[in-house]
């Protein structure tokens, strides 16, 4: 889960904000970069907490359905490379995805607890940001 304690965020602060504004702006991050910042990400919580908080605040700025969903059909396609072994998708031109991918092939440990931690990922932003969207938008169009 991405909740870890109020202490240990500050230190992920400026490259989260930094990620964020160069995806915004269309740009891709320094593969080198990426993999080095990520050897240094304890997997599970830590790592959740950076990928959430860049997915997040990549949708709280451009909230739609549409956007909410490519940002999870990224996620999805990153676990489906980690799961064939470097097979890249047709998000290979996306930023997001090219991002993510990057920085999930250099955290330490093995690609079954990446992919997991990227399920995890994508159910708390749908249940946190995408399900109130929709709610929101349902208290607008009306139900089904």
């Amino acid at each position: 889960m991405p909740y870890i304690k109020l202490e240990d965020r500050p230190q992920y602060e400026a490259y989260i904000k930094n990620v964020v504004t160069e995806l915004q702006a269309g740009n891709e991050l320094d593969e080198e970069e990426v993999a080095e910042f990520a050897k240094k990400v304890p997997l599970a919580g830590h790592a959740n907490y950076i990928i959430s908080s860049i997915i997040w605040r990549l949708f709280d700025a451009k909230p739609s359905y549409t956007y909410g969903n490519d940002l999870i059909s990224a996620v999805e396609d990153v676990k489906s490379c980690l799961a064939n072994k470097n097979a890249w998708t047709d998000q290979a031109s996306v930023p997001f995805y090219v991002f993510l991918k990057r920085l999930c092939y250099g955290f330490k440990g093995n690609f079954k607890g990446v992919r997991g931690m990227l399920a995890c990922v994508v159910l708390e932003f749908y249940r946190r940001r995408l399900g109130i969207y929709e709610d929101q938008v349902i208290g607008k169009n009306g139900d089904i």
